[in-house]
């Protein structure tokens, strides 16, 4: 067996596995989240959150931030 084909041998099953693993893990943060998401500290967290993107997003501060930031229209 060649180098090449040695090298395109261990790259595959590199990948074979390390996309298991990292499906495996992924599912597990996803759990985890809708968990914390469902939780009452999750619902807190996301309602204050909430409160601050509204207050960000207000039409009255938008253009105050843009003219802050030279008043050329670019963000």
């Amino acid at each position: 067996m060649g180098f090449k084909t040695g090298l395109v041998i261990g790259l595959g099953v590199g990948y074979v596995l390390g996309t298991k693993a990292g499906k495996e893990r992924y599912e597990q943060m996803l759990a985890a989240t809708q968990r914390l998401m469902s939780s009452e500290a999750g619902q807190q967290v996301k309602a204050a959150a909430t409160k601050v993107v509204e207050q960000v997003t207000k039409e009255e501060h938008a253009p105050a931030a843009v003219h802050h930031e030279g008043g050329n229209g670019k963000l």
